[in-house]
């Protein structure tokens, strides 16, 4: 194995959150690599979302061109508003919230990170895709690297951006044990044909623009979950998450909460005559930034740092679910910064990161009625 590779940081995972460091390290010069186990970024199966302006305009400075205002990042619609369906078994209720703020867009995930990807490299970032990181290369109690199936790549810090289900994260000691089954949600999503027309005719909408919708779904499952709805440009995306014991102790498959949602009276008519372009699986976090005190999870050891779902800094009750893991990266990345003009690695120079974490917290909702629903359904799994 090569002896060198060497770097000042290395990032493991080029999702929201890893690229979004990468950049910021870029920007500032720092030799930044980034390691992505897929062959291309945008074959990652990601799944749908919005994004907000204000936390990506600060970090990728070509998100639009504030000569005209044009948006530069690829997305699909702009978010006019926020919708919520409180889905019963058989009835609901709804609920729009206007976005004045002008502020949200609807994207494909695989567009949108293969778009990230090429700006962290304009900025200089090297990445390497098609390498799975196996495991962390650790010298006198401080990690120094990792290791790959050919490789071993060395840095001064590594970033572990794996996605909560992090193989890096478990090995390396920074998390004791496996996440409970009642603290994981498994989402599934389909990606649903219809022609720009009959969306913006179904859903009431002006060309170009769309809607975020929140399908608070307990009582008609019976169990903790929450769904959701967006219009893209010639598709709608609808997606549920179940908590994971839930699935378990009913011996239910998530694909079968979806087709029952599919079928329920609020959702068919939105879909009716559409085709299904493809399918998605993933897992999120069901704790939010308000678990990060869980002793069975550090964010930072000496030379490692935690970012995104990795460290579980996402919040499934936000409208943009990539917003923390973003700012997690951007935190990690000023973090490594101020620990280069130090010329200090350790976790206590690194331990910098946690305040800027805990100031995650600050971060106010588009609108206090959002605010109301976000804490309704988080109410419910908190009563489990």
């Amino acid at each position: 194995m090569s002896k060198t590779n060497n770097s000042e940081v290395i990032i493991v995972g080029a999702g929201p959150a890893g690229l979004s460091a990468a950049k910021v390290l870029a920007d500032t010069g720092i030799k930044t690599l980034v390691l992505e186990k897929t062959k291309k970024c945008s074959s990652k199966n990601f799944f749908s979302g919005i994004i907000s302006e204000e936390p990506l305009k600060e970090i990728f400075t070509n998100f639009c061109d504030h000569s005209n205002g044009k948006i530069m990042a690829p997305f699909e619609r702009f978010v006019d508003q926020y919708r919520a369906y409180i889905l019963q078994e058989d009835s609901f209720t709804s609920f729009n919230v206007q976005n004045n703020k002008q502020n949200s867009y609807i994207v494909l995930r695989e567009q949108f990170n293969s778009w990230l990807l090429k700006e962290a490299q304009k900025a200089g970032a090297q990445v390497i895709t098609g390498t799975a990181a196996k495991e962390l290369i650790i010298s006198n109690g401080k990690v120094s690297g990792v290791k790959t199936d050919s490789e071993e790549f060395f840095a001064n810090v590594v970033i572990i951006s794996e996605g909560v289900n992090s193989v890096l994260t478990k090995s390396s000691g920074l998390r004791v044990g496996e996440l409970r089954s009642n603290q994981i949600f498994t989402f599934v999503e389909e990606n649903i044909s219809l022609s720009s027309g009959v969306i913006e005719e179904r859903f009431n909408l002006s060309p170009f623009n769309g809607i975020s919708a929140k399908l608070f779904t307990q009582a008609m499952l019976g169990m903790p979950s929450i769904g959701y709805i967006y219009t893209n440009h010639n598709s709608i995306s609808l997606g549920i998450g179940i908590l994971f014991s839930e699935l378990i102790s009913k011996g239910i498959n998530p694909n079968e909460c979806l087709e029952k949602l599919k079928e329920h009276s609020c959702i068919k008519p939105l879909i009716t005559n559409g085709t299904t372009k493809n399918y998605c699986s993933y897992i999120l976090p069901a704790p939010s930034l308000k678990s990060q005190n869980d002793k069975s999870l550090k964010l930072f050891s000496n030379g490692c740092l935690l970012i995104g779902g990795a460290a579980l800094i996402i919040d499934i009750f936000s409208w943009d679910v990539s917003t923390l893991a973003i700012l997690s990266g951007k935190a990690a990345a000023q973090t490594i910064i101020r620990a280069k003009e130090l010329n200090d690695y350790s976790a206590k120079t690194l331990a910098h990161y946690l305040p800027l974490v805990n100031e995650l917290h600050e971060i106010p909702l588009q609108d206090d009625n959002l605010n109301m629903l976000n804490n309704f359904n988080e109410s419910i799994l908190q009563r489990k």
